[in-house]
């Protein structure tokens, strides 16, 4: 079996704000969705259970 060396380019470290997500994250990437409008499907009923004794 042969292993194969693949050239790894270093990531560049991205700063990030006082909750770790990417400074201008949501700022880039709100309102990016271009797709069809998104739905909520019925979630059909609840289960009925048996109620514990206590």
């Amino acid at each position: 079996m042969q292993t194969i060396q693949l050239d790894e380019e270093p990531v560049p470290e991205t700063a990030v704000d006082e909750y770790g997500w990417p400074i201008g994250f949501f700022e880039e990437t709100s309102g990016a969705f271009q797709g069809e409008p998104l739905v909520r499907e019925h979630q059909g009923e609840y289960e009925v259970r048996l109620e514990l004794d206590d």
